[in-house]
């Protein structure tokens, strides 16, 4: 399917989740905008038999935010999923610098 712009962002998603996609059970991805393109991608493109869920679209440009939905995407797994804190990888790819400060602060927190 055709991203747009967000054709090169997603490529390292792609390389990444279409390599330990048969070792993965769960997708968490935090948007931007609208996630239905990207779930199309990923179940298209890369084959995901997995659950992909999706965030409600945050402000990129607010740390809060940011810190706020990884902490929010780490209780929806655990409590609503059952995984353990130790099954859950966070990957800050291709996001702009808040993005990687909240995922260091957040991993740093445990």
């Amino acid at each position: 399917p055709n991203l747009g712009q967000n054709n090169f962002n997603w490529e390292n998603y792609y390389i990444i989740i279409k390599q330990f996609k048969d070792h993965l059970e769960y997708i968490y991805g935090i948007v931007l905008s609208n996630s239905s393109k990207y779930k199309d991608y990923i179940n298209q493109v890369v084959d995901f038999k997995g659950k992909i869920i999706f965030s409600e679209p945050i402000d990129f440009d607010d740390l809060r935010s940011s810190i706020d939905e990884i902490n929010n995407s780490y209780n929806i797994l655990i409590k609503e999923h059952g995984l353990k804190e130790n099954e859950i990888i966070i990957d800050i790819t291709s996001s702009q610098k808040i993005q990687s400060a909240a995922g260091a602060f957040y991993s740093s927190s445990y």
